[in-house]
């Protein structure tokens, strides 16, 4: 097992999940992977890396969740989405499609901030055929350099 592989729950069934994020290792030693199904965004962990146990949902109306540990902190940021029901009428045309980035911070895993929107529609051309969509977050840090 190395960092990266993805392994997934027995007795779980979801309609739908996607875009996993693996965390080999937290601050307390476990495996953690959080995802998204069609309800949300979830945290599971595992003490060996096979076997995992549902921690909590963190967030509904989410997706495309990112975890980074920064200074003694994690921040998960996401897609936030509409609810199901208008998510579902973007399908058939019936309401336009809009989600924006936000992020939620932790410093033990189990208890989360209220999530803080980060990035929000301001342009036109963030504007698709459906609606509105800032999607897919992810933190890039880059080294600090001196100016000197």
């Amino acid at each position: 097992i190395k960092p990266g592989d993805i392994f997934f729950c027995k007795g779980h069934t979801f309609i739908y999940l996607g875009d996993e994020k693996f965390m080999a290792a937290g601050h307390d030693g476990k495996w953690h992977i959080f995802f998204h199904t069609n309800l949300g965004v979830f945290h599971y962990d595992s003490d060996d890396g096979i076997k995992f146990r549902r921690v909590q949902k963190i967030v509904r109306n989410a997706m495309r969740p990112n975890i980074n540990y920064i200074d003694g902190k994690y921040y998960l940021f996401f897609e936030k989405t509409r609810n199901p029901l208008a998510s579902a009428l973007n399908l058939v045309n019936l309401t336009q499609w809009r989600s924006e980035i936000y992020v939620t911070e932790s410093t033990d895993l189990l208890n989360w901030s209220e999530p803080q929107p980060v990035l929000k529609h301001s342009k036109g051309f963030e504007a698709a055929g459906k609606g509105y969509s800032l999607s897919n977050p992810f933190l890039l840090r880059r080294p600090v350099r001196s100016l000197s």
